[in-house]
């Protein structure tokens, strides 16, 4: 290593300069680090489809916004937003807010609309949060060594990893929530207005991002508690910036009101310690402990059993954490009001919780074996995460895709699609028709006595579908699944087999075949009109014959 951690002063661990050469390749070490990560995020990318359900509408979220400024209906938002739907219902805003597809839209713009388009947005957020996070551990604990331990097992996680290579929210987020705390990096000395509007800013855009990032507005206020600097809670730049993130959230709040709160009314009562204490801890705490256990939970029992060690030799230490301490404590309570239980909403709570166990474990080092090789143990722990992370397999499906290359040949069209895998066929669909000639109807919305046979048969005349598509795979047959019916026996007086296509998954119970079926006697005059039920907007979107 260039650089070695020395010393302990004021609470912060610091480092001794070996030099200009150790001060060139530590300079380098932030962006070395994001390109490694944003590479490792494109792996796979030309052999897969979208995989996840949700990062297959934070693609169409992203298409949809091209595709209304390509065709010229800004004026017409809400109208063309219902008609788009009709044609691909996996869009999902305002329930996810539109910061990172109006990114993902310039992505499109440059690249077109493909799945490498998408996947290089997250890559690019990817390489950004590798080098704030790096900036932001070397500027509030004075240490680069900690600052690549931190940054390398962060971004090396299983979870980080399958976030980085699909179409998630969770790096675009954690890109902004870092650059927002970045701009309270020295707040304990200075936080002049321009930063704190800053800081404002950046959280806005982490809020329109993700919701939960909302967290962030409390981090300033929880840190000048801790270290009781109750002139910065006086102060104009603190009071100012908070209404000013508050006018944002307050925005994103009126935005989602004609779509019945969507996406924003995610918070239970303040009231409702019973279904905090009830629901959100238990499953939070059954979540950590599945996350934490093999090199996890060694790199934690190590680090808080070697800093026990040296405060019962030495006694009690400052480590100088309260800034990390706010971060955990502001998105925890944030987390815990949370209607929803989601393991992806602590993903913003690991860069910190991390950097909380790499000190831990310096200074239990440092009273070990001394302070000038306290840094070895820790460097070690993030290679081992660094070879774990790179090597971790990569997720891959495949069949959605080759469908959507089959009947793009075939449009216009009208397709009824009975199965799990019907974002990702969405996405592709689109991708090759850009002149949007197709209307893709997912099994999903329709009754369940749509698919006894003879019913069926009827609602493909009726409204006019040309293909049915249905995935068979090995997860496929609980009762629970509306389709069932039409899985164990298809019509086949009224339908032919064209082709059967493998779907190919890392996953077992995702495997099996997709069955492309032509319709032989589609109505060439459909009518009535098909209301596909959105329960998040409380309304139906129409599908006009």
């Amino acid at each position: 290593m260039a650089t070695a951690i020395q010393s302990v002063d004021g609470g912060h661990l610091t480092t001794k300069d070996q030099g200009g050469g150790a001060r060139r390749v530590a300079a380098w070490a932030p962006y070395v680090i994001a390109l490694v990560f944003a590479l490792s995020a494109l792996r796979g990318v030309r052999h897969t489809d979208i995989i996840d359900a949700d990062a297959n509408r934070h693609a169409m979220n992203g298409v949809f916004i091209y595709d209304l400024v390509r065709t010229g209906h800004l004026r017409h938002l809400i109208a063309y937003g219902k008609e788009y739907y009709a044609h691909f219902p996996v869009l999902s805003l305002p329930y996810h807010p539109p910061v990172f597809p109006a990114i993902e839209s310039l992505f499109f713009a440059a690249f077109g609309v493909n799945l490498l388009a998408a996947r290089l947005a997250v890559a690019v957020a990817v390489g950004v949060c590798a080098v704030l996070l790096y900036r932001l551990i070397q500027v509030t604990l004075v240490s680069q060594v900690l600052a690549a331990c931190v940054t390398v097992t962060m971004l090396s996680l299983w979870s980080a990893q399958e976030s980085a290579r699909d179409v998630m929210l969770e790096f675009p987020a954690l890109a902004f929530t870092l650059a927002a705390l970045y701009c309270l990096r020295d707040i304990d000395r200075t936080y002049p207005l321009g930063r704190a509007m800053c800081f404002a800013a950046f959280a806005a855009a982490a809020v329109w991002t993700k919701q939960p990032a909302v967290f962030l507005g409390a981090v300033p206020v929880i840190w000048a508690v801790l270290n009781r600097r109750w002139r910065l809670l006086l102060g104009r730049s603190i009071w100012i910036s908070s209404l000013a993130l508050g006018a944002a959230v307050v925005v994103l709040i009126s935005l989602s009101a004609p779509f019945n709160y969507t996406g924003v009314n995610k918070a239970v009562s303040p009231t409702a310690m019973h279904s905090i204490l009830v629901h959100a801890v238990p499953q939070y705490a059954v979540k950590i402990v599945a996350g934490v256990q093999g090199l996890p939970a060694i790199l934690a029992c190590c680090a808080i059993a070697s800093y026990a060690w040296a405060v019962y030799k030495r006694g009690w230490q400052k480590l100088g954490l309260s800034f990390y301490f706010a971060w955990i404590l502001s998105l925890s309570t944030v987390l815990l009001f949370l209607k929803v239980v989601d393991e992806r909403y602590l993903f913003s709570l690991y860069p910190a919780v991390i950097a909380v166990m790499y000190v831990l474990l310096f200074r239990g080092c440092a009273y070990l074996w001394g302070e000038a090789r306290a840094w070895y143990v820790p460097a070690a722990f993030a290679a081992v995460w660094l070879v774990v992370g790179l090597l971790s397999p990569v997720i891959f499906l495949r069949g959605p895709g080759e469908v959507a290359a089959l009947l793009a040949q075939r449009t216009p069209a009208r397709i009824l699609y009975i199965g799990r895998t019907f974002a990702p066929f969405s996405f592709a669909l689109r991708s090759l028709d850009p002149r949007m000639d197709v209307v893709v109807i997912p099994a999903g919305k329709l009754p369940p006595s749509t698919f006894e046979p003879k019913a069926l048969e009827e609602f493909c005349r009726r409204f006019g579908i040309n293909w049915i598509v249905v995935e068979q795979a090995q997860g496929m047959y609980p009762a629970r699944l509306r389709w069932t019916a039409y899985l164990k026996n298809p019509p086949a007086e009224s339908t032919e087999l064209v082709r059967s296509i493998p779907l190919e998954s890392d996953q077992e119970l995702r495997r099996g075949n997709l069955y492309v079926y032509r319709f032989t006697a589609p109505s060439a005059h459909p009518d009535g009109v098909l209301a596909l039920p959105v329960p998040k907007i409380g309304g139906d979107i129409e599908v006009m014959p």
